[in-house]
């Protein structure tokens, strides 16, 4: 084990979540009802990042996070 390693366990009491790929991207399940949202990106070093989105139909428009993490000192 390295010291910059980690992990989140997260448990839900829905089948609504989801996980990014290695290039980033997510999609969530089917089925999502339609509503507002809210979603966060969080990195250890970096902060959170929370954004609202709204689907309709099933749909919603792509979201973009940028977080940036500090330079080693």
């Amino acid at each position: 084990m390295h010291p910059w390693f980690f992990g989140y366990v997260c448990v839900v009491d829905h089948p609504f979540f989801a996980v990014t790929g290695l290039d980033g991207g997510f999609q969530f399940p089917d089925g999502l009802p339609d509503g507002t949202y809210v979603v966060e990106a969080k990195h250890l070093k970096a902060g959170s990042v929370r954004k609202e989105i709204v689907v309709r139909n099933g749909r919603a428009n792509p979201l973009e996070f940028a977080l940036d993490v500090p330079p080693r000192p």
